[in-house]
């Protein structure tokens, strides 16, 4: 059955929504303190890096989109290239060939030092004490523990506390709080220092891939202006390429420019319709997301009757999510990653964390395996800004991601729904040609009348995603944050 749709939390001092209650509470710890949504959103993914390490962790990335109370948004790109000896010619998607610099903590780094208000080690002061103290390992890791088993015994990982336990155990993970507690003294330096990349670099090597020195010296931070297009009365704002956050700006420029410019009145079935196909036509041009805005004067052709079937998205349900907003105006909309579940599995026990396998997102053309690049990323925070105020929204879900976030925000600016009853409403996702489909969807008939191929999935299912979203909303821009049903997502606010 369809759940009660989560109602919006709101306070004073600032909003948090995330992946995992442990992190709301350290955001709000954080506001308590004195710190803004910077702060809040650091310390928050900080918590899911100990808390969910099937889904990100040091040795993974993190992709933030900010805004001001002046209105400018700055796009932080916390990813790192694939290794200049990386070897094209071999399996880029597991082992060490599938390791790209992580890049999470130069993330932290910048958000704190040029947006936030406390230091580093207070904003990372509620993860290190849980990695010290202990926590309580969730279903959700176990079971990725049981499925991955092979692959982290292969990456080194059976004496880790994580591989250890079971569920509702006390995880204590103390080499990770000392990592934390360096990044907090070191920052952007702290992954290139030659304690933390050498160890990498033995870990990776003895796994088969050529990550070195030279590779974490280049390594910086990226901090540009993100895609920008209209959308209702106002305008998304999404990551600049090498995310497929462009993918969103495509299918939201012709849903503004082809229904809400011209006040199209559309039923909820033309509505979704309309929205699967352009998941698929955006999707063919996901090796081309280098190109960036240059896409957008791509004439998009999506069956309005009918299904076309041509596919596009594929599988991957990981990741994680933080949403952030305080009383000064910083809202925050991010994910953090290690790309499949536990990575490359490559476990590092110098730092205590687990090697994303980014480079398993290469494909072909413009997005080739290329040694010194970045492959296409799925991560894909948004926000939006109008008249209502300033929101931002994430999802975990991969390709998912993109049809997530256009379900939510068409439901919520053009068929008039709350927020909250945008995010809890049942969802579909295009996968491989098929579509899957919660199965409390009222749609269900209709979209196989029009040809969809569809697949009943339980409601909850982890591939429908978990949104996170957190705004300044209303004449007061009073910090809101909303929770999806979905996962072990909450919101707080104080």
């Amino acid at each position: 059955m369809q759940k009660v749709a989560n109602q919006p939390v709101m306070g004073k001092k600032g909003s948090v929504s995330a992946a995992n209650p442990l992190a709301v509470s350290a955001a709000l710890e954080i506001f308590s303190l004195g710190g803004n949504a910077a702060d809040a959103a650091v310390a928050a993914q900080a918590v899911l890096c100990v808390v969910a390490p099937e889904a990100c962790g040091l040795g993974g990335d993190g992709l933030s989109l900010l805004a001001t109370s002046t209105g400018e948004v700055f796009a932080l790109n916390g990813t790192g290239k694939w290794g200049e000896k990386s070897n094209v010619n071999m399996q880029c998607s597991d082992g060490g060939n599938s390791v790209t610099i992580p890049g999470i903590t130069t993330q932290w780094s910048e958000l704190s030092s040029r947006f936030g208000k406390l230091s580093l080690l207070q904003s990372l002061s509620p993860a290190i004490k849980i990695a010290e103290d202990g926590h309580r390992l969730t279903d959700l890791t176990a079971r990725a523990v049981v499925s991955q088993r092979d692959r982290l015994t292969g990456g080194g990982a059976s004496n880790w506390s994580v591989f250890l336990s079971e569920v509702g155990d006390l995880v204590k993970q103390p080499r990770l709080a000392e990592s934390l507690r360096s990044i907090s003294e070191n920052g952007k330096n702290w992954i290139r220092s030659k304690g933390v990349a050498n160890s990498v670099i033995t870990a990776v090597q003895q796994s088969g891939g050529n990550l070195n020195f030279n590779d974490f010296e280049s390594h910086e931070i990226e901090v540009s202006e993100p895609s920008k297009v209209d959308f209702g009365d106002g305008w998304l704002t999404t990551q600049p390429p090498m995310s497929q956050g462009i993918l969103l700006s495509m299918a939201a420029n012709f849903v503004d420019k082809n229904v809400i410019e011209v006040q199209e009145s559309t039923t909820d079935i033309e509505l979704d319709h309309l929205l699967i196909e352009l998941t698929e036509g955006v999707f063919q041009y996901r090796d081309q997301v280098c190109k960036g805005k240059e896409l957008l004067s791509i004439q998009l052709t999506p069956n309005r009757l009918i299904a076309s079937r041509i596919g596009g998205p594929r599988a991957y349900l990981h990741t994680a999510g933080v949403a952030t907003a305080d009383s000064e105006g910083l809202v925050v909309s991010s994910l953090v990653s290690v790309f499949d579940d536990f990575g490359s599995c490559i476990f590092v026990p110098e730092i205590g964390a687990i090697l994303n396998n980014r480079a398993g997102s290469f494909t072909t053309g413009d997005n080739r395996p290329r040694a010194s690049f970045r492959p296409v990323h799925t991560l894909a925070p948004t926000i939006w800004s109008g008249s209502s105020g300033t929101i931002g929204v994430a999802t975990p879900g991969a390709d998912g991601q993109i049809q997530t976030l256009m379900q939510v925000l068409s439901k919520w600016l053009i068929s008039g729904y709350s927020m909250s009853e945008a995010i809890s409403m049942p969802r579909w996702r295009s996968e491989f040609g098929n579509l899957l489909i919660e199965e409390s969807h009222q749609l269900i008939t209709e979209f196989g009348n029009r040809g969809h191929q569809v697949e009943n999935r339980s409601d909850g299912a982890g591939v429908f995603g978990a949104v996170v979203a957190a705004g300044r909303m209303g004449k007061e821009s009073t910090p809101t944050a909303w929770a999806d049903w979905r996962r072990q997502v909450r919101a707080g606010a104080n």
